[in-house]
């Protein structure tokens, strides 16, 4: 059975960094060499075509200094986050957490015009996708041993500015809402604490929202999960 993976209650996606993933880096060298000053300058002249090696190995093989002036992007929006706790009863504790993002621009440039991509696939651009409204709602209870929550998650529609879709699809995208539901049990084992937790994601099964866009397979993978409904088990033992 598939283990789930985290999914933090903070969903704010405001940060701009779009890096590729490290993946020849194996282990970055913490003490920088040392490298005596050249024994005659550069000339005050046009920049030199070809970089130079410089800098300490940080992967497999040591890197290029490329340096270039990075896009200028800038981006609004507002965090909504709340929690309410009903007052104690003989039911055991019961809250209820909302937290929210909504994006009100993201402006970077095309072809030399400053354009706001908010609500946009980007297929076209560097941006990610963005999807003005993001949200989550969790209900929790507890009861001595026992805990359980119903999470709802919510991504707004957007849609995607590729031309010509073929049929069945459309430049729209629409919204989702899926629900995910877990239940853990503590108790003992001779001198240690277990706890047993069982869950389902995506509960009803929703498929994510068509996109016309074939290199991602007619689905969204940064905002939406294709795998459909999981369920999950697991045992933990604090020795």
């Amino acid at each position: 059975v598939p283990l789930p993976p985290r999914f933090p209650f903070s969903i704010y996606f405001l940060a701009l960094s779009h890096a590729p993933p490290a993946l020849a880096i194996i282990k970055a060298i913490e003490t920088q060499p040392t490298k005596p000053p050249p024994s005659i300058p550069p000339k005050d002249s046009a920049p030199n075509p070809k970089p130079t090696t410089a800098g300490a190995p940080t992967a497999i093989k040591p890197g290029r200094s490329i340096f270039f002036n990075a896009a200028e992007v800038e981006a609004d929006g507002f965090d909504i986050g709340a929690t309410y706790f009903f007052p104690e009863s003989d039911l055991g504790e019961i809250s209820i957490k909302f937290n929210a993002t909504h994006m009100l621009k993201y402006e970077i440039p095309i072809n030399g015009k400053t354009t706001d991509v908010v609500g946009l696939f980007n297929h076209d651009n560097f941006a990610r996708s963005l999807p003005e409204t993001k949200a989550n709602t969790a209900f929790r209870w507890a009861r001595g041993d026992h805990k359980a929550s119903l999470t709802a998650r919510y991504i707004s529609s957007y849609k995607t500015t590729k031309a010509n879709p073929i049929a069945g699809y459309s430049q729209g995208i629409d919204s989702q809402m899926t629900w995910d539901m877990q239940y853990s049990l503590e108790f003992a084992i001779s001198e240690a604490t277990a706890r047993v937790t069982l869950g389902m994601l995506n509960m009803t099964d929703e498929e994510p929202p068509r996109v016309w866009d074939a290199p991602n397979f007619s689905y969204d993978p940064r905002q939406h999960d294709a795998r459909g409904r999981m369920a999950y088990l697991s045992l933990k033992v604090g020795i």
